[in-house]
């Protein structure tokens, strides 16, 4: 591939110097004031030594002797106005024939800068550096990809002209990013495709994308079939989040991620993190269980908006982690201690023992290891009551305790109001092949959720017993972090990511650990 700057020049005569002296880029037009790209790296140039419009490297300048420059030396930027791009175009100065000055300059920007996709006006400002009395060449060269550059104005400019033509411009307040470059973006689809069995690595390399000025990283996603990961690389805080998720959903979202201390993005990736098997450690084992997943993106941009203090969820949870007799009065809480399960049982009936069972849906489920069981029906001397600390969503894991029973209900009450109240069954289930090598397939039972008040909230089963595998209270907080809460005081070292399921070493994000938050690289 040819390099960025190696110099393919193009004629113009210098006229005299004067303050905003304009540079007549009309050989350069295909039509009107449009320059149009239509190779690989296309070289656009006005070579001021020659008088001559060259776009061939064979037949470029090499001999910098009787070479007549532009002394542009009464000027400290090159100004360019535009009205639209719809490709990346590079504003390049060469300060002689050669080019081994002036393509990168003292400074990286003082021998070339780029003028981005826009649909609207804009103008960038070339500074000259201390060869800019011997200026040969001035070009402009797009990146890789065909398109056009319509221009306005292009002209020679003192440091106070350039700021006046700054000031006059729109405040730009986000900066376009084509995601469609991306590998794995399919065009026919209008979205990215995730094949089974693989997360994928779906990246653009930036090399050097700048995020000065802007706050946030924004992605608008249209839906999403299964979670998708954001990974970002470069220069950054070593405690900025560097990961996105993007979450399964039938609704349009808009996701950030926040760039205070950036300064450079280098690369961003999209992975398939839609894991039928999210608690594998081998990470192979975990990539192949990946289900299909279909990502629609409708936008992507830097933007001057920070990213919002999202309400934080806070997931509490009351689980079961040993076998236990039957007590009169038990409780059982959460981590914090607020959110409580108070068991009367005055016949010794309700006890928990070891038994395995799996919630969730079929496309994203936990396992549960122990469960409370009830022993019959509820009554004054068998029953449940949950002490709610704040409003939220209550999650109640409950199964059947007869596989044949087809009429056991589930009641949740709350001030005398019936919350819910519906048969659970075995039919309730759905049947997923966890493992390739299983022969059978697993149930995976529904979970009740409810929105519930501070409060009480009693837990009732009329008609016969029913086993309890855990309850969950889900409140929102203040900073965007969602924690999932472990109730067992036992700390067990086990690591959840924002949603709760159980990761790996190498999960890269924000995870929970023994219900503190940590960002693991």
């Amino acid at each position: 591939m040819k390099k960025l700057f190696t110099l393919v020049a193009a004629a113009f005569i210098a006229a005299s110097v004067n303050a905003k002296e304009n540079l007549d880029l009309s050989t350069l037009y295909s039509t009107g004031t449009t320059i149009e790209f239509t190779g690989g790296w296309q070289w656009k140039g006005l070579n001021f030594s020659t008088g001559e419009l060259i776009q061939d490297e064979a037949t470029q300048t090499t001999d910098d002797t009787n070479v007549v420059y532009l002394d542009a030396s009464a000027y400290d930027y090159l100004v360019v106005k535009y009205s639209a791009s719809t490709c990346d175009v590079n504003l390049i100065i060469q300060y002689n024939a050669t080019g081994t000055i002036g393509q990168w300059g003292p400074e990286f920007n003082q021998g070339q800068v780029t003028l981005d996709k826009k649909s609207k006006g804009n103008v960038v400002g070339l500074k000259l550096d201390s060869h800019k009395n011997t200026v040969n060449a001035v070009a402009f060269q797009n990146q890789n990809d065909n398109g056009t550059l319509t221009i306005e104005e292009c002209y020679w400019a003192t440091t106070a002209e350039y700021e006046a033509a700054i000031a006059d411009q729109p405040v730009e307040t986000t900066k376009e990013i084509d995601f469609t470059s991306f590998g794995g973006y399919d065009a026919t689809l209008g979205a990215f495709y995730f094949k089974a069995g693989e997360a994928g690595w779906y990246s653009k390399w930036f090399g050097t994308l700048s995020p000065e000025g802007w706050n946030s990283l924004v992605i608008e996603v249209a839906s999403a079939t299964g979670d998708v990961q954001l990974v970002t690389q470069g220069d950054a805080p070593a405690d900025a989040p560097m990961n996105l998720m993007i979450y399964a959903s039938t609704e349009a979202k808009k996701y950030y991620l926040d760039l205070t201390g950036w300064t450079n993005i280098s690369q961003a990736a999209f992975q398939n993190f839609n894991f039928a098997l999210p608690d594998i450690e081998d990470w192979n084992e975990k990539q192949a269980s990946a289900m299909e997943t279909t990502m629609v993106v409708t936008s992507m941009y830097l933007s001057k908006e920070a990213a919002p203090a999202s309400e934080e969820t806070v997931v509490s949870r009351i689980a079961f982690t040993e076998e236990q007799a039957g007590d009169a009065v038990a409780e059982y809480k959460d981590e914090a201690g607020s959110f409580i399960l108070s068991v009367t049982d005055t016949d010794g009936k309700v006890k928990v023992d070891a038994n395995n069972a799996y919630f969730g849906t079929a496309t994203s489920y936990e396992k549960f290891a122990y469960r409370l069981k009830s022993g019959g029906k509820s009554s004054s001397k068998n029953c449940l009551a949950l002490t709610i600390p704040a409003d939220g969503t209550l999650k109640v894991y409950a199964r059947t305790g007869s596989n044949s029973a087809e009429d056991r209900t589930v009641v949740l009450t709350q001030n005398e109001t019936e919350l819910y109240n519906q048969v659970v069954k075995e039919a309730d289930a759905v049947l997923v092949r966890i493992n390739e090598t299983d022969e059978n397939d697993t149930k995976i039972y529904p979970v009740i959720a409810v929105d519930v008040k501070a409060g009480t909230v009693e837990v009732t089963y009329p008609v016969g017993s029913i086993n309890f595998y855990g309850f969950d209270l889900v409140t929102a907080g203040a900073t965007g972090i969602q924690e999932t809460v472990s109730t067992v005081a036992v700390s067990t070292g086990a690591v959840y990511n924002l949603r709760g399921q159980k990761v790996d070493a190498s999960y890269r994000g924000i995870v929970i650990r023994d219900g503190k938050k940590f960002f693991q690289k």
